[in-house]
């Protein structure tokens, strides 16, 4: 990842791989071009201009740091207020919500909880022929699945099932 810092006024960021200042947006975004590995950051209320001057269309991520959605006409990667609901507060609690955001639509991600997977979990009891097709079903839908027997399974047909490895 890069960060390119556009802004009118002087700006000094150790992390930014280039820092462009310019009196007008014209200039300033004069020669950038948005592919769809980019993600954008608006973060001025001037976003009209920038709206003017870019084709955000390509970048699969383009967030308004902004209450007021205004003369924003709404894209599919449009993202306004930007950032995950986090209960951020400060500036650094809302850049890690933005970069979260942006990993989830990079990624496609739901952006859910972990903890939730592990509600996704289903104890089957026995582990026989039948027991096995069903834990295969449900591991294939996306389930957690954990299957119990005895310590010496009685079944019949064990080599076509999870029995065999109990």
């Amino acid at each position: 990842y890069s960060i390119h810092i556009l802004d009118r006024e002087e700006k000094e960021c150790p992390y930014a791989a280039t820092i462009k200042t310019a009196n007008s947006w014209d200039k300033l975004l004069e020669g950038v071009e948005l592919d769809e590995d980019c993600a954008v950051v608006i973060t001025t209320h001037e976003k009209e201009e920038i709206l003017k001057h870019l084709d955000l269309s390509k970048a699969f991520y383009v967030g308004f740091l902004s209450s007021r959605a205004g003369a924003i006409k709404y894209e599919p990667n449009y993202f306004v207020p930007m950032g995950l609901d986090i209960g951020a507060e400060n500036p650094e609690e809302i850049a890690i919500s933005v970069a979260a955001e942006i990993l989830k639509t990079e990624n496609k991600k739901s952006g859910a909880s972990i903890s939730r997977d592990i509600r996704k979990c289903i104890l089957v009891r026995g582990c026989g022929d039948l027991a096995t097709a069903v834990m295969i079903r449900l591991h294939n839908a996306g389930y957690n699945v954990l299957g119990v027997d005895l310590e010496k399974p009685t079944q019949i047909r064990r080599n076509v099932s999870f029995a065999e490895a109990i």
